[in-house]
């Protein structure tokens, strides 16, 4: 089987995150009524899990060990959607 992946990655809250106060203070800018705007990482794979748990829990995993900074980053899961795409 296999899976679209899709989450995103982005600094806690109370984290400093210049890159996000420059953007939201950008759109204040520019006219536009904005606060407390989070920018972070989007990641999309393909996962060849034999379920759509399994494919959860791969991703978990993955920004467990690997995409996220427990100390200053969260995580979430977006989708996981099963597809026909065939490895390679």
């Amino acid at each position: 089987m296999s899976y679209l992946v899709q989450l995103c990655v982005h600094y806690k809250d109370g984290v400093l995150n210049p890159e996000a106060k420059a953007i939201e203070e950008g759109t204040q800018q520019l006219g536009f009524d904005t606060e407390q705007l989070v920018w972070g990482r989007y990641c999309s794979y393909v996962s060849f899990q034999p379920t759509k748990k399994d494919a959860e829990k791969e991703a978990r995993d993955l920004c467990e060990m690997l995409f996220a900074n427990p100390v200053m980053e969260m995580y979430e899961v977006l989708s996981v959607k099963r597809i026909g795409k065939k490895r390679g």
